[in-house]
């Protein structure tokens, strides 16, 4: 019996520390993969189309030697699915910074490149989805 519990905790004491590892090997890639693709992003286009920060969808550009951001509300619509609505003309020149005030639509189909087109809702003038 003592044999069996010595051998138990030997092989416990040999993969624990790697099992827990795992978990932050793969929260370490995940968050330089994303870190890569943005910096890229900024430097070869000027913007990022944006990622998921808890209940916010986070759009960057770069203004000069500056990063600017514009932080827009996603919502859970079913467990694990997220929307994303662009709002009116009138409320988003309300709601953003000054620097995209006007431009609703260029900066919509930018943030569109990272969502499925059934996820992205941009409502135009006339009311439609």
């Amino acid at each position: 019996m003592a044999i069996v519990f010595f051998l138990g905790v030997t092989i416990a004491g040999a993969t624990t520390p790697w099992i827990l590892l795992l978990p932050l090997l793969i929260c370490g890639y995940r968050s330089t993969r994303r870190n890569t693709a943005r910096t890229t992003s900024l430097r070869q286009f000027g913007y990022f189309p944006g990622s998921q920060h808890f209940k916010y969808w986070i759009y960057e550009e770069r203004h000069g030697y500056a990063d600017v951001a514009l932080i827009l509300p996603i919502e859970n619509t079913e467990p694990g699915h997220w929307e994303l609505y662009i709002p009116q003309d009138d409320l988003w020149r309300q709601t953003v910074p000054n620097w995209a005030a006007d431009r609703r639509l260029e900066i919509a189909s930018r943030i569109a490149e990272g969502w499925k087109a059934k996820d992205f809702h941009i409502r135009t003038n006339a009311g439609s989805a």
